[in-house]
């Protein structure tokens, strides 16, 4: 028999009743807990996304303002930078390029560094602002990391008659000298390696393929060279751990404006405020 509670004014409530009533509440208290879970979660993960997407932004934009040509060299060292540009990138900025020079974190709470693997010297004696690069401990902040062409030397040689600069596989060499048009800087350019090895490089888009030592010997190379223009060596191929020097050597005394390049992996490193 189904026992009922009574009051004095005549209601009558079955256990059944009270029962149900309890697990009523108790379902409606679990889906709305389960409710308000998903949904402030989901607004976490929203939030989480635009913050990601924020900081990738940010990082790709701190990238783009970091190639070169960039802020901070003097004017006549940025007119030869702005001239590799225009010649060999056809524009005013070479893309995929990183100036570590650049000083970016007062855009926004950031910093740049090389990875570890692929670590690099820099070289400079031209006017610019020491590298703002550093290692950071890693944390729970974005992290973009690129491949990218870095200036792992930017010089230059005043009143010289020759240059040299030593190149691994995969360098870039770009130089130019500042002469006028009424003289004939005619160049001689010789080439050595700190091991014998076949190197296969580009003078100006041209290739060329020799086997090399450690005796210097002339490349003849002179009729590929531009005399009042930038010029590009690239060193595409090599034996493994290769160095090739290069030696230039011209008539009279001139500057020599120099620039390397050299692959290595950049990470952005962006606060998520």
């Amino acid at each position: 028999m189904i026992k009922k509670l009574s009051s004095k004014k005549g209601y009558v409530v079955t256990y059944e009743a009270i029962l149900i009533s309890i697990l009523f509440i108790s379902a409606f208290y679990v889906v709305h807990m389960v409710y308000t879970h998903n949904y402030l979660t989901s607004v976490e993960e929203v939030r989480d996304i635009e913050k990601f997407e924020k900081c990738n932004l940010i990082a790709d934009v701190l990238f783009k303002k970091g190639e070169l040509p960039s802020e901070g060299y003097e004017d006549n060292y940025s007119m030869f930078l702005r001239r590799v540009s225009e010649k060999f990138w056809g524009s005013n900025k070479m893309a995929e390029t990183f100036n570590p020079y650049a000083n970016l974190t007062k855009v926004v709470s950031s910093e740049f560094y090389f990875e570890n693997k692929s670590p690099i010297n820099l070289e400079s004696n031209v006017n610019i602002s020491p590298p703002n690069l550093s290692n950071v401990e890693l944390n729970n902040d974005f992290i973009k990391t690129r491949n990218l062409l870095v200036p792992i030397k930017t010089w230059k040689y005043v009143n010289k008659t020759n240059i040299s600069e030593s190149l691994i596989e995969g360098d870039s060499l770009y130089f130019m000298i500042n002469a006028s048009e009424n003289e004939n800087p005619i160049p001689t350019i010789n080439i050595s390696a700190n091991t014998t090895t076949n190197a296969l490089f580009l003078v100006n888009s041209v290739p060329f393929n020799l086997s090399i030592n450690e005796t210097s010997k002339n490349a003849n190379l002179t009729m590929f060279i531009e005399h009042y223009e930038p010029n590009e060596i690239k060193l595409i191929d090599t034996s493994p751990n290769a160095k090739v020097n290069f030696t230039i050597i011209y008539n009279h005394n001139y500057t020599f404006y120099v620039l390397i390049l050299r692959q290595s992996e950049i990470s952005c490193h962006v606060k998520m405020n």
